[in-house]
């Protein structure tokens, strides 16, 4: 059998088409991976973000918060000031709640406050004793939270 022939054989071409296949599998699945740890990074980051916003410390030092996925954070959009808890005491435009280390913590509600139940507005008469909430703001003169934003959390959502 001479070169010419086993390059035109049966053989060879089936050999060269699954090669072929066999490369293209391997590439979808290193792209499959490659898209994997993308999402895994961006949530890892994700994650170091929403601790640091509630107080925490992030847990990846390599890249300073807020530099890759909050650009708004360098504007003043976010503060670092914020807490969670159940609401214990209804006063408006004022209220009391209980964070899961047991601290209580008054909250202003203010003109420009957003209130969000999933994707819905709410006001501040639909606030509840007993609704777990998170609250972003910043610091008063008096100690209190000056909320920008009270996002409700279902109580399965919540962990004291």
């Amino acid at each position: 059998m001479n070169i010419k022939d086993f390059f035109e054989s049966k053989t060879f071409k089936g050999t060269l088409v699954g090669l072929t296949v066999f490369v293209v599998l391997l590439w979808i699945f290193q792209l499959g991976v490659g898209i994997g740890y993308r999402k895994a990074y961006f949530s890892g980051r994700a994650g170091d973000n929403f601790r640091l916003i509630f107080g925490g410390r992030p847990q990846n030092h390599g890249v300073p918060p807020f530099r890759v996925f909050y650009p708004a954070a360098e504007q003043g959009v976010f503060s670092g000031y914020g807490t969670t808890g159940t609401i214990i005491s209804i006063n408006l435009p004022r209220f009391a709640l209980e964070t899961p280390e047991n601290i209580e913590r008054s909250v202003l509600i203010g003109e420009k406050t957003e209130i969000r139940k999933y994707r819905d507005n709410l006001r501040p008469e639909d606030l509840q004793l007993e609704d777990n909430v998170v609250i972003i703001g910043s610091p008063s003169q008096n100690g209190e939270i000056e909320a920008r934003l009270i996002r409700y959390l279902p109580s399965e959502q919540f962990q004291k």
